[in-house]
């Protein structure tokens, strides 16, 4: 897809390169959901918990 992108021949080293900054990118964000997911659970179980009791009454 890169090579597509970029209109041209690319070497096999330079479309590693490229990948490899992908690569960091999606381990990074990976951490950063793995380490806010629970906030993120509680938050929305809590918000779901208190919108199914104010439907009923």
């Amino acid at each position: 897809a890169v090579n597509i992108f970029m209109g041209g021949n690319m070497s096999y080293k330079a479309a590693w390169m490229i990948m490899m900054w992908f690569a960091v990118k999606d381990i990074t964000f990976t951490i950063i959901g793995a380490i806010i997911a629970p906030r993120i659970y509680y938050a929305v179980r809590r918000s779901a918990y208190q919108h199914s009791h104010s439907t009923i009454s």
